[in-house]
């Protein structure tokens, strides 16, 4: 996958874009035959989508990428669903999926960050970087980074998988978890 990120579009949309269109949780995808699609298009105006906040995110090997958020009652275009990112595992292409969760955490990240969080005035995205500032007391929010680990315990050929109650049925997973803060990565290891 060659993704390269950025906050501005290098150019004004003409070509086809991937757009990554959340409404909640859920990414619109383009219905295929045991597979999922991921919808381009140059505007979502083109699609009758109107969208509450958008961000580009980048090029995928060269084609632009936007995220987008619908009102909780919009409708899919037909031919389209929505659906929560882990069933798309294994659907979607897997430079689109793992760039799927990228675009969500960045829609979150605009969404909740309308307004500052010390003083209540509304923000101001910057222009050159992926940040939110307060023209009041200038605070400045960045998308989060939540430090993880994930870990595998081999033994001869075998591996050590486990089991969280909300886990569907017969799903397992390596050993992994969030780093609390001021936790070392080897002591989440143990």
């Amino acid at each position: 996958m060659n993704f390269v990120p950025a906050v501005m579009p290098l150019s004004k949309k003409t070509e086809p874009a991937w757009w990554f269109v959340f409404r909640g949780d859920k990414l619109l995808i383009k219905l295929k035959s045991k597979a999922a699609a991921i919808p381009c298009a140059t505007d979502l105006e083109s699609l009758n989508l109107k969208p509450i906040r958008k961000q580009y995110l980048g090029t995928l090997d060269g084609r632009a990428c936007y995220s987008a958020e619908l009102a909780a009652g919009a409708s899919a275009p037909e031919g389209m669903a929505f659906q929560g990112l882990r069933p798309l595992f294994g659907l979607l292409e897997e430079n689109l999926f793992w760039l799927a969760g990228r675009a969500i955490e960045i829609m979150n990240w605009d969404r909740t960050h309308q307004y500052c969080g010390r003083c209540g005035t509304p923000t101001q995205t910057r222009p050159n970087e992926r940040a939110k500032v307060c023209p009041w007391c200038g605070l400045i929010n960045f998308p989060r980074i939540s430090p993880a680990i994930i870990v595998a315990v081999l033994k001869d050929k075998q591996i050590l998988l486990t089991r969280a109650h909300r886990f569907p049925p017969e799903l397992y997973s390596v050993i992994a978890g969030f780093v609390d803060p001021g936790e070392a990565l080897e002591e989440l290891a143990e």
